[in-house]
C-alpha cells in the first residue's frame, strides 16, 4: 500500500508539467531509500534488486514500480 501512496503525491503535477529529469530521478531515490531503509546517519539497508528492476512490470517479475519519467511524458501526452 506504501507505494501507491508514495507515487500518487506527484501525479498532479505531472499531469501539468514536464517535470526535469533530476526532479524525477530524485523522488526515485527518495522512494528507493524509503523502501531499503537507508538514511544519511547510517548506512544500512541492502539493495537486493536495482531500480531498473523494480520498475519492471509484476507480471514481468518485477514488483510495479513506476518509472517517473516515462509516466510523466505519459501524463503530459494524455
Amino acid at each position: 500500500m506504501g507505494r501507491y501512496i508514495l507515487q500518487s503525491i506527484p501525479s498532479y503535477v505531472m499531469g501539468i508539467f514536464l517535470l526535469p529529469g533530476t526532479l524525477t530521478s530524485e523522488i526515485e531515490n527518495m522512494l528507493n531509500t524509503f523502501w531499503w531503509g537507508h538514511n544519511s546517519t547510517t548506512s544500512c539497508g541492502i539493495h537486493w534488486l536495482s531500480w531498473e528492476r523494480l520498475s519492471v512490470r509484476k507480471t514481468s517479475g518485477g514488483m510495479g514500480f513506476k518509472n517517473l519519467r516515462s509516466f510523466n511524458l505519459a501524463m503530459i501526452r494524455k
